[in-house]
């Protein structure tokens, strides 16, 4: 038990090193989803980058209320917007539809929809007669999209081949691990612009994904880490080698915070 002797950061220093004994220790992990260990995970670690800098970790993870996520959520998902099309908006776009849902942007709010939206689309892809596959406003859809959706021409079908997709498995592979190090996180990562993943990918040392199925592919390598990680925490490969940069990479500053 935490005393009232104890500072806030000796605090959160004192539960994240009993939560981390009772994952080692494998005490919960017969008892609780394995979801919610991922994301208590990534919870540790932000407390952790946190505690190093010598502020409180809330301060880094301002996450949105969980009713604004998934009402913003539904109200994409209700007018047939996918992860893809909504992880590729500049920062104009997203607030448009933001305000349109009846919401105010806040730090996280969008990637956490996005996210989201990214697994009723995976639960939707293997039960299509799932109730949250319905959408109930497609006839609004059009007023909402860009100039650029109008415009999207058909796929070109000479753009997939066997060196494509093995030069955007290398790639997604050095993103995977760059973001890996740093513990950027998949709601993290679909909430910065486009603008700044193409500065994280010139930071990891490759050319800019020109599309996001590259960005998808380290992210699903990301949570095949996490498994890892879970199921044998001393694992020397789920190392993240560049926690004290986390700070430096978790902001996007093309995105404007509202006051």
């Amino acid at each position: 038990m935490v005393t009232t002797e104890c500072s806030p950061i000796e605090a959160y220093e004192q539960m994240v090193q009993a939560l981390r004994n009772l994952i080692a220790a494998g005490a919960v992990v017969d008892t609780v989803p394995t979801a919610f260990l991922a994301d208590l995970d990534q919870i540790i670690t932000e407390t952790e980058v946190a505690v190093k800098a010598g502020v409180l970790p809330f301060a880094v993870a301002n996450r949105p209320p969980k009713e604004h996520t998934q009402g913003l959520a539904r109200w994409l998902w209700n007018r047939g917007f996918g992860s893809k099309q909504l992880a590729g908006y500049d920062s104009d776009h997203r607030t448009r539809l933001i305000v349109g849902a009846g919401l105010v942007d806040a730090p996280g709010l969008w990637g956490a929809a996005v996210s989201l939206i990214s697994k009723v689309e995976a639960k939707v892809s293997a039960n299509p007669g799932l109730p949250a596959a319905a959408r109930h406003n497609l006839d609004e859809r059009d007023q909402w999209l860009t100039s650029s959706d109008r415009q999207s021409q058909a796929a070109d079908p000479f753009k997939n081949n066997t060196r494509a997709d093995a030069n955007r498995g290398a790639k997604a592979k050095v993103l995977a691990r760059w973001l890996w190090d740093r513990s950027i996180d998949a709601d993290t990562l679909l909430g910065f612009t486009p603008k700044y993943r193409r500065e994280i990918a010139r930071a990891a040392g490759v050319n800019p994904p020109s599309t996001l199925d590259t960005w998808e592919m380290a992210l699903r390598m990301i949570s095949k880490m996490e498994a890892r990680a879970l199921a044998n925490p001393a694992d020397s490969v789920t190392t993240r080698h560049h926690l004290d940069e986390h700070l430096q990479w978790i902001i996007d500053p093309h995105v404007e915070v509202a006051a």
